[in-house]
């Protein structure tokens, strides 16, 4: 995300601060694995100072396990941005 590789057991936010010089959009890669379903997920930018951004999408898990999709985001530049990433799907239980 935005240059920066989060590890598959991050659980909590992660906080980026774009340099005012920075470009804007940046690519988010999700990744979905075991669901076995279209997955709906929510992309979700709470900056510190201005509105917080959701961006919503889905990724395609029935055929590939793990799936990938990347969206490009726009961030706010030069403030600190939380960002949380969730499903709008509970895993199955097995």
């Amino acid at each position: 995300m935005a240059g920066n590789t989060i590890p598959l057991t991050q659980t909590n936010e992660v906080v980026l601060n774009l340099p005012p010089s920075g470009l804007a959009t940046q690519p988010v890669e999700v990744r979905a694995e075991g669901f076995n379903s279209v997955v709906a997920i929510s992309i979700v930018l709470v900056p510190e100072s201005g509105e917080r951004r959701v961006i919503n999408g889905t990724i395609d898990n029935r055929t590939q396990n793990p799936a990938i999709r990347t969206f490009n985001v726009d961030f706010p530049l030069d403030t600190l941005v939380h960002v949380h990433l969730w499903t709008q799907q509970t895993l199955r239980s097995e």
